[in-house]
């Protein structure tokens, strides 16, 4: 059976995606905030779980559990 030998990447490339995929977290991140304080404004406005959990793309029984505090409908 012949081995395959595999290059690996230049260090600039391995430093390059890695400061990528800090970018991509942190983003994630922001996003995350984003939703959560989304979500808050639209309960606050009235907006029915339904609707939320529509535009999360989840369960409405999903969307409540995470978002809801508990004590709070």
């Amino acid at each position: 059976m012949r081995r395959v030998q595999t290059r690996k990447p230049p260090p600039d490339a391995i430093h390059d995606a890695l400061e990528q995929l800090r970018e991509l977290v942190a983003q994630r991140e922001e996003a995350t905030v984003a939703v959560d304080r989304e979500v808050n404004r639209l309960r606050r406005l009235g907006a029915r779980w339904p609707d939320i959990a529509g535009g999360l793309g989840v369960s409405r029984q999903a969307a409540r559990q995470k978002y809801t505090v508990r004590g709070q409908p």
